[in-house]
């Protein structure tokens, strides 16, 4: 009974408010809830699943959620350019000392001829497989008979 005279009130304050008031129950509030937008955040180590869920409006409703997806995205990107600077560096000390080892060949050699084995000639650009399907540019510095 005091639950029914409550709810009449509550009635009554949204009527004078000029809003409508709507009866709902806890299922109705259930099968809003199974209408949300689902964004998957992948783990390089795949120890566990990150799920950050959120609401259809939570760009005005959630900022905190707004937020946390940003901050993520930018340490993704901070990440990824270390990764490529990484990578640069790597790439660069590859090149000196093929380079350096380059240079260091030249000076042993008599004049200017190559040493020849097949079609191959040292100095020359190649592109060689380094792994499975990767293949990658390059000077042939050095070749090694075998047997």
């Amino acid at each position: 009974r005091a639950i029914d005279k409550c709810e009449l009130l509550v009635k009554d304050l949204y009527s004078r408010l000029g809003l409508q008031y709507r009866d709902s129950s806890s299922e109705d509030e259930d099968s809003a809830a199974r209408a949300m937008e689902v964004i998957e955040i992948p783990d390089e180590e795949e120890e566990e699943e990150e799920v950050l869920s959120l609401e259809p409006g939570w760009r005005h409703s959630q900022p905190k959620a707004l937020l946390f997806l940003l901050l993520f995205l930018l340490l993704q990107l901070r990440e990824a350019m270390a990764a490529m600077r990484r990578s640069a560096q790597d790439v660069q000390k590859f090149m000196d000392a093929v380079t350096k080892k380059a240079n260091g060949q030249e000076a042993q050699r008599a004049g200017s001829e190559l040493s020849k084995d097949g079609d191959l000639n040292l100095g020359m650009r190649i592109l060689g497989k380094k792994r499975t399907k990767t293949w990658h540019k390059g000077t042939l510095i050095a070749i090694q008979t075998v047997g």
